[in-house]
Formats: structure tokens, C-alpha cells, sequence
């Protein structure tokens, strides 16, 4: 039943009550029979009930406003959380790039310090000796200083000696306590230039060595010494003549001073006569 069927029920039945609604049929409401003090009645209830349907209204009004405030909120707060998220993100990217770009700016410092110190000192470049066989109809050979190194190597001091010449000398070396005095009589088997600079990738004609000049000579040795600002240089070069030809076999031992590290080298011609065990023989 509705409010409005329940105000007219009830303004209906006061009218009963008074006679003013004998007429009427049970169950039935005339309106227009109706007293004026009944709609006064009516009018009483029908603004109650409109105002009680105005606050629930309202209140309804007021809680979905509630609810739409508090859900705009909580996304604005939401967006403001990601967007705040966001920044930082892109700010730790930032300070990782930056972090990076001064690392690597940093290894770029050190490997040109590095540079620098090794152009002033050598780095671990060396420098060695090589003796060309003479070719036909020729008693001398040709002496070149050799830098392979993309740094220079400075004050390059050469001792090239002639192995059988030394070992005739010492044969005939008079009685000598003297150690000086043994020295500078062998010094006679070998050959001394004076120190240079060999620039990076670059080779300097050292002069001529004196070579067997009689067909009947087989084998030729060298040793040589060499010295320099950053490294201390032994080599041992030996010549044999195969089937008219000079084959070449070299040893080369490198002490690099600036780390105290060692390094052993060999170049030998394919030709070179060798033992049972396939090594030259030296």
C-alpha cells in the first residue's frame, strides 16, 4: 500500500467517524466528500512525507557526493603517488647515466695517463737486434735496431759478440786476476754502439758485421746484449748454411723493468737444421 492510499484511508475513516462519509461505500474513498479539516489532515501527512523523502534524498545525495569525493580523491592520490614514482624513476636513471658517463670518463683519464707515462718511458715495448745473412759473394752482414712498439724505446745500448771469436780470445787470454783486465781483452769479440732512440714502429741501420768469407764455414753465432730505459734485452742469433744458403735461428729473452715480467721468443727459419726432438740446434 502506498503512503498516499494510506493518508486518504485515513482521512476517510475520520470522516466515517464524524458521519461525514456515511454515504460511502465500505473500501472505497470519495474525495470530494472529504471535510476540509481532513485535507488540512492530508496535506499535514503528504508534507511530512514529502519532507522525510527530501532527507533521504538529500542523504543519499550526500552519500554518493561522499563516495565520489572519497573515490576521486583516493585516484588523485593514486596519481599523484605514480607520477611522484615516475620522477624518481627518471631521476635514479639519470644519476646512473651520470654515474657512468664520469666512469667512464674516468677510465678514459687513466688509460691516457697511462699513454703518457708510457710515451715518456718506453712502456712495455722493447727493442732487439736483427742481423741479415749476406748474400752471395759477401763477407758482411747487415745490423738493424727494431722497434715493433707503438711507444719509443730510449737510450738503446747494443753489444753485439761474436761467440767463436770470444772462445779464441779465451783460449788465449793471458793469467789475469784482474777482472777489469780480462774484460777488456775480450772486449775484442765484440761490437759496441752507442745508445739511441728507436721511435715507435721503426727500425735504425746499426752498420756491418764482418761474416765467415770462406765457403767452408758452416755456422755463425751471436750474442747480443741490449739495454735500455725500460727494459733489459738478451738475444742469441745463429746462422747455418744449408745447401749454400744461411738459415737463421734467434732466441730472444725480454725483463721488463716496470714489472719485473719476463717473456721468452723464438724465430726460426723453416729451414733451420734441428735434432731428433725437432729443436734448433743452437
Amino acid at each position: 500500500m502506498s503512503g498516499m492510499t494510506m493518508v486518504l484511508g485515513l482521512a476517510h475513516e475520520r470522516g466515517r467517524k464524524r458521519g461525514s462519509l456515511s454515504h460511502a461505500p465500505a473500501g472505497r474513498i470519495d474525495l470530494c466528500s472529504l471535510a476540509p479539516c481532513d485535507w488540512i489532515l492530508v496535506d499535514s501527512v503528504m508534507l511530512k512525507m514529502s519532507s522525510f523523502s527530501m532527507l533521504v534524498f538529500v542523504g543519499a545525495v550526500i552519500s554518493t557526493a561522499g563516495a565520489l569525493l572519497g573515490a576521486w580523491g583516493a585516484l588523485k592520490a593514486s596519481s599523484a603517488r605514480a607520477e611522484f614514482e615516475h620522477k624518481l624513476g627518471v631521476k635514479s636513471e639519470e644519476t646512473a647515466e651520470q654515474s657512468n658517463k664520469i666512469a667512464q670518463k674516468n677510465a678514459e683519464i687513466a688509460e691516457l695517463n697511462q699513454q703518457i707515462a708510457a710515451t715518456l718511458s718506453g712502456g712495455d715495448n722493447y727493442s732487439y737486434v736483427q742481423i741479415a745473412p749476406p748474400v752471395q759473394n759477401s763477407n758482411v752482414c747487415e745490423v738493424y735496431l727494431i722497434n715493433r712498439g707503438a711507444y719509443p724505446v730510449y737510450d738503446v745500448s747494443v753489444d753485439i759478440q761474436d761467440v767463436e771469436r770470444f772462445l779464441e780470445l779465451s783460449r788465449s787470454a793471458p793469467p789475469t786476476s784482474s777482472g777489469i783486465q780480462m774484460g777488456q781483452f775480450l772486449s775484442g769479440a765484440s761490437t759496441v754502439f752507442p745508445p739511441r732512440t728507436v721511435g715507435p714502429r721503426k727500425s735504425i741501420a746499426l752498420g756491418l758485421l764482418q761474416f765467415p768469407d770462406s765457403d767452408a764455414k758452416t755456422y755463425k753465432a751471436y750474442n747480443v746484449d741490449l739495454a735500455a730505459r725500460n727494459c733489459t734485452v738478451g738475444q742469441e742469433i745463429r746462422f747455418r748454411r744449408v745447401d749454400g744458403a744461411w738459415k737463421t735461428a734467434v732466441k730472444t729473452w725480454i725483463l721488463h723493468d716496470i714489472d719485473k715480467r719476463s717473456e721468452t721468443k723464438y724465430e726460426v727459419d723453416p729451414e733451420f737444421p734441428r735434432d731428433a726432438n725437432g729443436k734448433p740446434q743452437w
